[in-house]
C-alpha cells in the first residue's frame, strides 16, 4: 500500500517519498525523547515537598 499526497507531491512508492517519512518519523521521536528528557528533568529538580501538594493549595505548600 502507498500513501500519496497530491498537491505536495508525496508519494511513498518512489524511494524519495519512503526517505521523506522515515525522516519525518525520526523527528518525531527526537521531539518525543527531548519532552520525555525534560519532564524527567523537571519531576527530579522538583522538592518532594511541592510534589505533594495539590495543585490548588500549591502556594501555600511553598515556603
Amino acid at each position: 500500500m502507498d500513501f500519496v499526497v497530491l498537491d505536495q507531491g508525496i508519494d511513498t512508492s518512489t524511494a524519495m517519498g519512503r526517505m521523506f517519512f522515515q525522516i519525518l518519523g525520526s523527528i518525531a521521536e527526537f521531539e518525543h525523547a527531548l519532552v520525555s528528557e525534560r519532564t524527567r528533568d523537571g519531576l527530579t529538580a522538583m522538592p518532594l515537598s511541592l510534589a505533594l501538594c495539590p495543585v490548588v493549595n500549591r502556594a501555600r505548600c511553598v515556603r
